[in-house]
């Protein structure tokens, strides 16, 4: 059975004083394992991103000691407590996380990265009525075609909407935006 040991008594004295040779080498150590669980591969967040980075962890033949969390190379912190987690600032752009976990006989392992996204805020587009100009006026009946202009600097306009207080009075996706 892989549970029994060979030991030869190199001596054995009264009082009970003795030393041994072990014959049967101990068991190696086994890595512990370790993985990300929160956030998912592929999850994108919107600056600010302060992200909560959970992993779970254990050694079969020992304890983890503690839990190491990277952002590629950069180190996020570390903890020993469970659940094994950090929090982070990401700021914008592309982060690889990985857990380290190690055990109580010094072996590590590393988690498989979680690839995650962080974008900036959505700015919201600019708009301004270019005619008529503030103050015109005009003789009833009026035909009066209104125009603007508009931009986004973060994306770009999918239409413009005119209304006269709440009262819509027409939208459009084509530049010049008139109606």
């Amino acid at each position: 059975s892989s549970d029994l040991i060979d030991v030869t008594f190199t001596s054995w004295s009264v009082g009970s004083t003795y030393s041994y040779q072990r014959a049967t080498p101990p068991a190696a150590n086994v890595p512990p394992t370790v993985a990300i669980t929160s956030p998912t591969n592929g999850a994108s967040f919107t600056v600010p991103a302060i992200v909560p980075i959970i992993a779970t962890a254990s050694d079969s033949d020992g304890s983890v000691t503690n839990v190491s969390f990277f952002d590629g190379g950069t180190f996020l912190g570390r903890t020993n407590n469970t659940p094994y987690t950090v929090t982070a600032s990401l700021a914008v752009g592309g982060h690889t996380l990985t857990a380290v976990a190690t055990d109580n006989l010094g072996l590590s392992t590393m988690s498989s990265v979680v690839n995650v996204t962080v974008s900036a805020a959505n700015v919201p587009p600019t708009v301004a009525i270019t005619s008529p100009t503030n103050g015109a006026s005009f003789t009833a009946p009026a035909n009066v075609p209104i125009t603007a202009t508009a931009n986004d600097s973060d994306g770009s306009v999918t239409n413009v909407s005119f209304f006269d207080g709440v009262t819509l009075l027409g939208r459009t996706n084509n530049t010049p935006y008139t109606v």
